[in-house]
Parts: structure tokens; C-alpha cells; sequence
């Protein structure tokens, strides 16, 4: 999987979700892991207001 660490474009928290799994080499078809890290993703998102920008793109909510 490529590394989206200087994305050029919005990422999904899916995205960023992936990526984290990847980066500790979790497997990936480990769903209550990936359920923890998307809400422990999504919660440091959501506090990050100063340095992460919410976006909408195409139905959806990424971050920049």
C-alpha cells in the first residue's frame, strides 16, 4: 500500500485508517481493531480543528 503521509489531496479517515494498520503491519481483515483505530482516528480528527480542515468530497467527509 502507497503511503498517503503528504497526501495531495483529501484523505477519507478509511484512508488514514489503512494506512495506520499498515504502518504497524495489523492485519487487515481484523475488524475490532480496525473499529478502535477508525474511532481513535476520528476522535483526534475531530479534535485537531486548528491543523486538520474538514472537508466534504463527493458525498463524503475527508481531511486535509
Amino acid at each position: 500500500m502507497t503511503s498517503h503521509v503528504d497526501a495531495a489531496r483529501p484523505m477519507t479517515t478509511r484512508e488514514i485508517v489503512e494506512d495506520v494498520m499498515a504502518a504497524k503491519k495489523l492485519p487487515d481483515d481484523d475488524a475490532r481493531t480496525r473499529e478502535l483505530i477508525h474511532k481513535t482516528v476520528l476522535g483526534s480528527l475531530n479534535r485537531a480543528t486548528d491543523t486538520i480542515e474538514r472537508v466534504e468530497t463527493a458525498g463524503s467527509v475527508a481531511w486535509r
